[in-house]
């Protein structure tokens, strides 16, 4: 306890005495190894260390200010098969610093966020990251409307994967920055509507580099219960660059309780591919997304179903999950098949392990076949 108060008595002294005995901190240490047998086949070694603090700044808990950060290394050997290379990546990155408070307001509450903390829109497919911004919302018992604007310029791009790279950056290690965008957000939501919620959302992204197209998304959510049984959730949101092409993508999960223990889930998403004669661009969004874990990118039309099923007991949770991503070209045509299996344990409440598998099958090119298997673990303190 009095290594903690030395660590932070610069720190605490900034803010009110009355305070001090909410003040909160701690931290995680984590070890990931992933072993891929491909064509070419890979090694990965990484090690982090985060540490965290929470603090309020106004005697009623209102308002406090939050903040983490990180120092990670990942180590990469490729190429085992043949001649090895291997690139060593130093990470050093705050990726939360927050001041977040709220109030009541017109029979609701209104919900204050400011600075660097991570923000997603309405469909998580298009921006689902950290950002440096302000976002102000309001919410009732019927309604929500919220509103965020922010600037991505000096995230650190070893740290957020983004589809644009920054076209000046350096490359140095550490702390690389990102392609600079200004997203801007507009969102409205009903709260309760037969026990449904659904929410229309537009975003903007201004490109702070002429390099780099400007790109606007108009997204739509629905979620609920069925009945007592599961839940479903969808989505669907349409973008473009500049206004000149659009790009289209639609999201669909329904989940089934089987017991007390399981969860079965179907769902599927669709992006768009591209077509000059229709002006149709391939579905891009600001934040990189996975659609399987094949190396092959998809250029077309996709279309990929998938079915899952979780099993959680006690301190275990285990996921499978199989994805077929099917493009419907001339003629309808498998493109590959892809199965993940996530387990996790708590062996005790702050010390966690896990691995993870996957096996993909590329139809089109059997050099894009691959294997792979991690193994992590994660202490808190």
């Amino acid at each position: 306890m009095k290594l903690k108060k030395i660590i932070f008595a610069v720190i605490l002294l900034a803010f009110n005495f009355s305070v001090l005995s909410a003040f909160e901190w701690g931290g995680l240490v984590d070890d990931n190894t992933k072993f891929t047998a491909a064509e070419n086949p890979a090694f990965s070694q990484s090690n982090g260390i985060y540490l965290w603090l929470k603090t309020p700044v106004t005697q009623d808990g209102h308002f406090y200010v939050s903040a983490e950060e990180l120092y990670k290394y990942k180590l990469n050997l490729t190429g085992l098969n043949k001649t090895p290379k291997s690139d060593f990546i130093n990470i050093l990155d705050v990726d939360l610093l927050k001041l977040n408070g709220f109030w009541e307001a017109f029979k609701g509450e209104m919900n204050l966020n400011a600075g660097r903390y991570f923000f997603s829109d309405n469909t998580g497919a298009v921006f689902s990251q950290v950002s440096d911004g302000i976002g102000l919302s309001y919410a009732n018992n019927f309604i929500g409307f919220s509103l965020y604007g922010g600037y991505t310029g000096l995230l650190n791009s070893l740290n957020v994967s983004m589809t644009e790279k920054n076209p000046d950056a350096n490359n140095k290690q550490i702390y690389n920055l990102c392609a600079a965008f200004v997203p801007v957000s507009v969102k409205f939501s009903l709260l309760d509507f037969g026990g449904f919620s659904a929410s229309v959302e537009g975003d903007y992204f201004i490109s702070m580099n002429e390099k780099i197209k400007n790109r606007a998304y108009a997204s739509l959510n629905v979620a609920g219960p069925i009945s007592t049984i599961g839940m479903v959730n969808l989505n669907f949101a349409a973008g473009t660059y500049e206004f000149k092409e659009l790009m289209l993508f639609s999201n669909v999960d329904v989940n089934f309780f089987a017991g007390n223990l399981f969860l079965i889930g179907f769902g599927g998403e669709y992006g768009s591919g591209t077509k000059a004669e229709k002006k149709l661009a391939a579905f891009s969004p600001v934040t990189s997304r996975t659609i399987y874990s094949g190396l092959r990118p998809v250029k077309y039309d996709y279309i990929a179903p998938r079915l899952s099923g979780t099993f959680v007991m006690n301190n275990l949770y285990a996921k499978l999950t199989e994805k077929t991503v099917i493009v419907p070209d001339d003629e309808t045509k498998l493109f590959g098949i892809d199965s993940v299996l996530d387990i996790k344990y708590n062996i005790f409440s702050d010390l966690q392990v896990g691995a993870n598998g996957t096996l993909y099958f590329d139809f089109g090119d059997k050099k894009y076949n691959n294997i792979s298997f991690s193994i992590n673990a994660a202490l808190e303190f």
